[in-house]
């Protein structure tokens, strides 16, 4: 299973059970129970694709899991683009049974080219790299471009949360009466 969404049930599954996760909260809440991987590989006899809410990032996942040469199922709630996905799907490979379901859709992909979708890290500036679908992950969000303006002189401890790839912490760096900087992120690099 890859990204499934937290409250998973993953008992009625036949077989056992590997969970790729890229959010560490939710990685720690599968792994009292399942086996974890880093990420997408085999073997494997069937591979669940929960969809993110990025199409690049969506894209991957299923480019990642069709590489097995094993059966895909995707599974996506319409805020999510599961529409769109499963339109790209179907220009890009043989898709099955699709099930509506209360705000989503699952539907089972068996063959296909779907290598253009893979996605690598970017790096953003120099030594800061975000993942592919990641927040901000074209450059610097006009949000944080605007924090960083008004950012005072820091010194001592200080600390991120949701660092991120790292775009304030290189204007915190800045400073030289910064001692330590301690970067906190929920999100795992694969």
């Amino acid at each position: 299973m890859v990204d499934p969404p937290e409250g998973t049930r993953t008992d009625a599954l036949p077989g056992s059970v590997a969970v790729v996760h890229d959010h560490q909260p939710q990685h720690n809440a599968f792994a009292r129970h399942h086996e974890m991987r880093a990420r997408i590989e085999g073997p494997a006899g069937t591979v669940i694709v929960s969809l993110p809410r990025s199409k690049i990032a969506a894209r991957d996942r299923i480019a990642r899991a069709m590489a097995l040469g094993v059966p895909v199922l995707v599974d996506g709630q319409k805020t999510d683009g599961v529409d769109a996905i499963l339109r790209d799907c179907r220009k890009a490979g043989d898709v099955g049974a699709v099930i509506s379901k209360a705000h989503g859709k699952i539907f089972a992909l068996s063959g296909g080219t779907f290598d253009s979708w893979l996605a690598e890290p970017q790096e953003i500036a120099p030594g800061l790299i975000a993942p592919p679908g990641g927040f901000s992950a074209d450059g610097l969000d006009p949000g944080s471009a605007a924090l960083m303006g008004v950012l005072p002189p820091l010194s001592g401890r200080v600390a991120d949360l949701g660092a991120g790839w790292g775009a304030l912490a290189s204007g915190v760096l800045a400073s030289e009466k910064v001692e330590r900087l301690d970067l906190v992120e929920s999100f795992r690099p694969s």
